[in-house]
């Protein structure tokens, strides 16, 4: 008596059929394994997307800063960490000077609050 032939499985591929249909062990196909550390490291924190709408004498003035920021830091400044450390020194400069509350008519006389009219800030090399 001629045994019926075992149904074929649908699922798999016929490579793999044939594979296993010849008793090769499946411990010989290795995964290839991914390296994690391709590409550019995930941020350590999270990020939100924001679009600024700049003028052109704003845009200067802000590169400037950023260049002159680097150099003084010795790395490379993203925009949103300038304009993150910017906003910190203003609100603890308001919180120190205890205009948090304060109404200000301008973004003038808000500049004159937290700099002081010609304020000169004078650094010590000691």
């Amino acid at each position: 008596m001629i045994p019926k032939s075992l149904p074929v499985e649908k699922e798999k591929y016929s490579w793999l059929r044939l594979l296993q249909a010849s008793g090769k062990s499946d411990r010989g196909l290795v995964e290839p394994k991914l390296k994690s550390n391709m590409g550019r490291p995930r941020k350590s924190f999270p990020v939100v997307h924001t679009s600024v709408d700049l003028t052109a004498a704003d845009k200067e003035s802000i590169e400037l800063f950023q260049q002159k920021l680097c150099k003084i830091i010795g790395r490379n400044l993203s925009r949103g960490e300038l304009f993150g450390l910017a906003a910190n020194i203003i609100n603890a400069r308001l919180d120190f000077l205890k205009l948090s509350d304060a109404e200000f008519k301008d973004i003038i006389e808000f500049a004159n609050a937290i700099i002081g009219d010609n304020e000169t800030v004078v650094i010590s090399e000691n």
